[in-house]
């Protein structure tokens, strides 16, 4: 079962498309790190997901930011594996 942070940003990138599962949470935190610079993941539920939830509710910019990182991240991962 997902904690409230990390289902507040699961609703977010499946109406996008995207599902975090435990193959790509390391894509999903990288994107959050180099988007917001908040050192946060999926799992990770801090006082800090308010502002981030904040910011990326109020501004469309930084909602489809992430989400274009968070695919750019998946991408690099799935050509790393598929390299292997």
């Amino acid at each position: 079962m997902m904690d409230p942070c990390e289902q507040w940003l699961g609703d977010i990138l499946r109406a996008e498309g995207i599902t975090i599962t435990p193959e790509n949470r390391d894509a999903v935190e990288r994107g959050i790190v180099d988007v917001l610079g908040e050192n946060i993941g999926p799992g990770t539920c801090r006082e800090d997901w308010r502002i981030i939830r904040n910011r990326v509710s109020k501004d469309p910019a930084v909602r489809r930011q992430l989400v274009s990182r968070i695919r750019e991240e998946m991408e690099k991962e799935k050509a790393a594996t598929a390299q292997r």
